[in-house]
């Protein structure tokens, strides 16, 4: 790799990072109870929709009713940012923040996705949050 595309590559993720520190914050958070699942209440930040066209972000967060465990590191809340896609019915989430306690709370990992979009299942968390997202900006 070129050195100016590793210097440009860095750049994106620093940058990207400082973006979602910004967004972080639990203070300025107002997490609304959404549906539940069989594993996990979940809430959503509905001040954090934004809208581009056909495309809508927005935070989830899921309280897990039962740790989850991920690269043996055990969690119990995860915060999503979810980008909808409302014609083609899509999802991506590029990144999610784990928390070792519920509501957001402890010590925190960050784990980054590559960016795949996959369609919505019918009767689904996703196919909830979709709508919801979708209609509401």
């Amino acid at each position: 790799m070129h050195p100016i595309d590793t210097y440009i590559h860095i750049m994106k993720k620093l940058l990207i990072t400082i973006f979602c520190c910004s967004l972080w914050g639990n203070a300025h958070a107002e997490w609304e109870h959404f549906t539940n699942s069989d594993r996990a209440v979940f809430y959503i930040d509905a001040s954090t929709i934004q809208r581009t066209g056909d495309i809508v972000k927005i935070w989830v967060m899921g309280d897990m009713e039962v740790a989850i465990t991920k690269s043996e590191i055990k969690y119990m809340s995860v915060k999503s940012h979810w980008e909808l896609n409302c014609k083609e019915k899509e999802s991506n989430i590029p990144f999610e923040l784990h928390y070792e306690e519920g509501m957001g709370q402890g010590e925190r990992r960050i784990d980054r996705y590559p960016d795949v979009w996959d369609p919505v299942g019918p009767d689904s968390i996703s196919a909830t949050i979709l709508k919801y997202a979708c209609n509401n900006k």
